[in-house]
């Protein structure tokens, strides 16, 4: 939970990359300070990745979730997911990546700092906001 009311998920997908996906899981739940709520995971592979990320349902406080899809490419998985994520806050990382322990802290102050965008990145080298979202794009 960040602030006083909102929620943080983290959206993966992933194909048939599952000896990378445990790490990530691992670092993400495991390794951060601050812990995601939940966890989104979209597979669009095999039986094997499915099992690692079973493993990870029972952690405490963190909701982990599997989600099958037919793998179609990256953005298509993408909105999968995050028709499944909960949270105020969500943040998307790669099945290959393995995040640093305080990576959610710096977002965090980002996208309050530039509160109104769309997107916030941070990371060692730098930190961009960016995509205004205000009031509707349908007339």
């Amino acid at each position: 939970m960040y602030g006083d009311s909102m929620s943080f998920s983290v959206l993966i997908c992933t194909y048939n990359r599952h000896e990378l996906l445990r790490k990530a899981l691992h670092a993400i739940i495991k390794e951060t300070v601050e812990e995601p709520d939940q966890v989104v995971i979209v597979n669009g592979g095999d039986k094997r990745t499915d099992q690692v990320v079973q493993a990870f349902v029972d952690t405490p406080g963190v909701e982990v979730k599997l989600v099958k899809t037919a793998n179609k490419n990256l953005a298509a998985s993408r909105n999968v997911g995050l028709a499944h994520c909960t949270g105020d806050i969500i943040a998307m990382t790669d099945d290959d990546a393995q995040v640093f322990p305080d990576w959610v802290s710096p977002m965090i102050r980002r996208l309050f700092d530039f509160f109104g965008f769309g997107f916030c990145q941070s990371n060692a080298a730098f930190s961009s906001c960016g995509g205004h979202v205000s009031g509707s794009t349908t007339s």
